[in-house]
């Protein structure tokens, strides 16, 4: 790397048109050679690369990646982190030692939490730099991310319906949640799923934006939250009502299932096949598309892009109880095991060229953007709010079952000290507000959230409060480094500040 200006040195330009990273042989990154002591490109065994050094080159200063990430981390001590982070160093220490020598070891989190703060990048960043520097990648049992399939799963690429050239869809919108707080022509949108609600923090500003639309369509199984914004509701089935013995195929895990009719559609409701080829009609496109489900399934299983799924049939996954394992895959998937990666060099690459306008080449710990030690803000709302993933709900479905509520109910959750600094009992009506926005709910005391902070089920309807929402508190600040990094800016939801006291009552 060159430090002067932090790019790679290179002996060729790659193709930015090029489908897939070049192959090994024509790699246009160069390391240093131990043999011939200068810059060749890697072609094992005829080169050794040095993974440290610093070298003059033409005049130009270049360094290792490796050595740049050591300079890098230098500053993140033990006793830094111990210091920032409230755990023990020892107990840092012991960990760190445990996942470098006692692997394979997976670094796995939950989606909802760290992901939900405005440096998240940071963090998938620093988690890949640790993995790849363990060893702990293409391996059984080593991997970074969700361990819940995703990476580390058997997956297909099921084909597509082929449409008329002149219907190729338009692009797509980049961030559907940027949309806000950018410049656009959008005047109608077609929703589902509570996006209005689930997807948009600080609601007081995206509901500007919701009412300078000219419509909303609004298709869901519940009158959930964003139903109230729509000005047609489409009612949505379960995937257990059909109108058709079959009502569609998915795939995971490692294999196909077949959507199987229980029972027929419930009152107005219609399956989500039966919309969308009703809207075509609207624009008689209708005969464009499958005329049943079990046509476009078939589509589905025509021309796989993967060798292995060759051969398969609906009528075959239809014989098999309508559950049918990929054929070929009887072992786990090991991610990587090739150890060849959608970068521009093949390899597993710590280091980002296209963060460098940011400073973050290489992972650098920042505070968050409001929910952090120091944040004078403190001084007025000194409580962190987040969202949390109960084992009751999924995501904004099930609040309104009455035998889930004699379970769990709508509340914010507090440490008893907490509770108890601000002279409130469990089961008081309190106010959660900020400069945003405020919403009102029962409390619960919690000893298990850390004090300092206070937690909503994520999802949570308003019409079980007892006013507002947690989303008219939530922060929606925009992480310029994610527009440059694959999967856009997070929505910091957790990264948000607030205060608490009994409703009714004013400080």
């Amino acid at each position: 790397v060159n430090t002067a200006d932090g790019t790679f040195l290179q002996d060729h330009a790659p193709d930015p048109a090029a489908a897939a990273p070049e192959p090994v042989s024509l790699n246009p990154y160069l390391v240093w050679d131990i043999l011939s002591d200068s810059p060749q490109a890697y072609q094992a065994p005829t080169a050794q690369a040095a993974l440290e050094g610093t070298h003059t080159i033409d005049g130009q200063e270049y360094k290792t990646v490796f050595t740049l990430v050591k300079e890098n981390h230098a500053e993140y001590s033990i006793d830094w982190a111990a210091e920032t982070t409230g755990i023990d160093a020892s107990r840092i220490a012991d960990l760190a030692m445990q996942y470098a020598l006692k692997g394979p070891s997976c670094l796995t989190y939950g989606m909802g939490g760290v992901d939900k703060f405005y440096n998240a990048e940071t963090l998938g960043h620093a988690m890949a730099v640790a993995a790849g520097l363990t060893g702990n990648i293409g391996k059984p049992g080593g991997s970074m991310g969700l361990f819940s399939g995703y990476a580390n799963e058997w997956y297909a690429t099921l084909g597509g319906w082929p449409l008329p050239e002149e219907m190729n869809p338009s692009p797509a919108i980049d961030n559907f949640v940027d949309l806000p707080y950018q410049e656009n022509k959008v005047h109608a949108i077609l929703t589902f799923g509570d996006k209005l609600f689930q997807w948009f923090a600080n609601m007081n500003e995206a509901r500007k934006w919701w009412t300078s639309l000219d419509f909303i369509l609004y298709c869901d199984i519940y009158h959930s939250e964003s139903a109230d914004w729509a000005d047609i509701i489409l009612p949505a089935c379960t995937k257990f009502e059909e109108l058709e013995e079959i009502g569609g195929l998915r795939q995971a895990f490692g294999y196909y299932r077949l959507q199987e009719k229980v029972l027929d559609p419930l009152f107005d409701s219609k399956p989500d096949f039966w919309i969308e080829r009703e809207i075509a009609k609207l624009w008689h496109l209708e005969d464009h598309l499958p005329a049943t489900p079990a046509d476009y399934v078939r589509a589905q299983l025509t021309n796989p892009t993967e060798s292995f799924l060759e051969g398969v049939t609906l009528e075959k996954i239809r014989a098999n109880q309508n559950v049918l394992p990929f054929p070929n895959c009887e072992g786990v998937r090991v991610a990587f095991e090739d150890h060849v990666f959608s970068t521009g060099s093949g390899r597993l690459e710590v280091y980002y060229p296209s963060l460098l306008s940011f400073g973050r080449q290489l992972p650098k710990w920042e505070p968050a953007n409001e929910a952090y030690a120091g944040n004078e803000l403190k001084n007025t709302y000194p409580i962190q709010l987040h969202g949390s993933r109960p084992k009751y709900y999924i995501h904004n479905q099930f609040h309104d079952a009455k035998w889930i509520q004699q379970y769990k109910e709508a509340c914010v959750e507090m440490n008893p000290a907490d509770l108890e600094t601000r002279g409130l009992m469990p089961g008081d009506i309190v106010e959660i507000f900020n400069d945003r926005g405020t919403c009102s709910t029962k409390v619960v005391a919690n000893s298990s959230i850390r004090p300092g902070s206070a937690s909503i089920v994520e999802g949570t309807w308003s019409k079980f409060m007892d006013s507002g929402n947690m989303q008219a508190l939530t922060n929606s600040a925009r992480n310029p480094v994610g527009y440059a990094t694959w999967m856009g800016p997070v929505t910091p939801f957790n990264d948000t500040l607030c205060e608490v006291r009994k409703a009714g009552t004013q400080s």
